[in-house]
């Protein structure tokens, strides 16, 4: 049996301070550590297409298993919606998608918050996975965990054209290295 190859970048740390919206806010792919729902608690809808994945997770956000190209909410339900390492784990041909339906299910003014993995797509001989170790600290916890996925192609020019493609008006890039960090403002942001 082969052993599965894997690269594993240098360790990362990202500290987090909660959304600052009074409205909902829509989380992408909140199972595994379920970081927005422990971050922000009761404001959070989380989504994930698995099932297991939000039932492990411990925080008071709001769990729905649905698919983030296909999103079960009216438009502009929520003020805000956030994307922690998950979007590293969606096809990529359905990431655009995903982007289109945030904006359609934000308010006017609606903000989408990124957080992911810049990688670039496998050359001969290199491992087919990637995985960077990552400390998060949130204001009364530090979390610890290992996010891999298939190489692929993602940088923050990638994901801002995705988001420009969808609509949002403005994207901040406050990305480096690997961390890919960025905030894409949607419909009537000046």
């Amino acid at each position: 049996m082969d052993e599965i190859q894997i690269e594993f970048y240098p360790p990362e740390t990202l500290k987090l301070s909660p959304i600052e919206t009074d409205g909902l806010i829509l989380d992408i792919g909140g199972g595994g550590e379920g970081v927005i729902g422990k971050l922000c608690g009761r404001r959070v809808v989380s989504i994930d297409l698995d099932r297991q994945e939000l039932e492990e997770v411990q925080n008071d956000a709001l769990k729905l298993v649905m698919d983030a190209g296909n999103l079960k909410f009216l438009d502009g339900s929520f003020e805000a919606a956030a994307a922690f390492f998950s979007l590293m784990f969606l096809e990529e041909d359905r990431l655009g998608d995903v982007f289109a339906e945030v904006y359609r299910v934000l308010k006017p003014g609606g903000v989408f918050y990124i957080w992911d993995l810049a990688m670039e797509g496998a050359e001969a001989g290199e491992p087919p996975i990637v995985c960077v170790p990552l400390d998060i600290e949130l204001p009364f916890e530090r979390l610890h965990a290992d996010y891999g996925c298939a190489r692929r192609t993602q940088s923050a020019a990638s994901l801002a054209a995705l988001a420009r493609a969808a609509g949002f008006a403005a994207v901040e890039d406050e990305s480096r290295g690997r961390m890919i960090v960025m905030r894409a403002a949607g419909r009537g942001t000046q």
